[in-house]
């Protein structure tokens, strides 16, 4: 029985620790670029904003708790100056003056051509920054996280609900590597072939007993 209550006084304690909202005004992270014509928002968070990260933190706490054999959560990772940043506040709904940015197609494409890709340096862990669409812009390549931020912040801007989602993918697909992947062009010669030596049915001929 005082087994039982002991388990049952720490269970409490442990609850009461982790719904225990802190506001606490954590180091400043050096930054990693220096920008001057980036906005204020982007070297500073308001008051709201350190509620935010605190209820985000505490989110963090239940849920590393509770399921410890996951991977971390990738919720306010610190931008190019430093300051963490939500996700959800590090896209920024853009709407270019070009018309080929105006469908998911030419985003897409635009973000394939402009970048340069940069593998992580560890494909299984998380990067220290993300950052800001508007600095993947200005050094023109980053990693498969800076590619997602820039590309759905076009599509927001473009009408589209989009949303970015991390996960795992192949060698392949991270590195880029097309040599096993068949040639578009040759893919369409053969079908090219193919229609040719076919017959053409007609549904209207007569076709055998089974």
């Amino acid at each position: 029985k005082q087994w039982y209550q002991r388990r049952v006084r720490g269970m409490e304690e442990l609850q009461e620790e982790l719904t225990n909202i802190t506001i606490s005004k954590k180091p400043k992270i050096e930054p990693v670029a220096v920008d001057p014509t980036a906005p204020e928002s982007y070297k500073s968070n308001d008051a709201k904003e350190h509620e935010i990260l605190q209820y985000a933190e505490n989110f963090r706490r239940q849920f590393v708790h509770l399921y410890r054999d996951r991977k971390p959560l990738f919720l306010a990772p610190p931008n190019e100056f430093g300051v963490e940043k939500l996700v959800c506040t590090t896209l920024r709904p853009t709407l270019l003056p070009y018309k080929e940015l105006y469908d998911w197609d030419g985003c897409a494409q635009f973000v394939s051509d402009y970048l340069s890709y940069m593998p992580l340096e560890c494909p299984n862990e998380l990067p220290e920054n993300l950052y800001s669409p508007t600095e993947v812009l200005r050094r023109q390549k980053g990693n498969c996280f800076d590619f997602s931020t820039l590309l759905c912040s076009l599509l927001l801007g473009a009408g589209y609900d989009a949303y970015c989602v991390c996960g795992y993918a192949t060698k392949e697909v991270t590195l880029m590597d097309q040599s096993r992947s068949q040639c578009p062009l040759l893919k369409k010669k053969d079908e090219v072939k193919e229609e040719k030596g076919k017959v053409k049915e007609n549904k209207y001929d007569v076709k055998p007993p089974r």
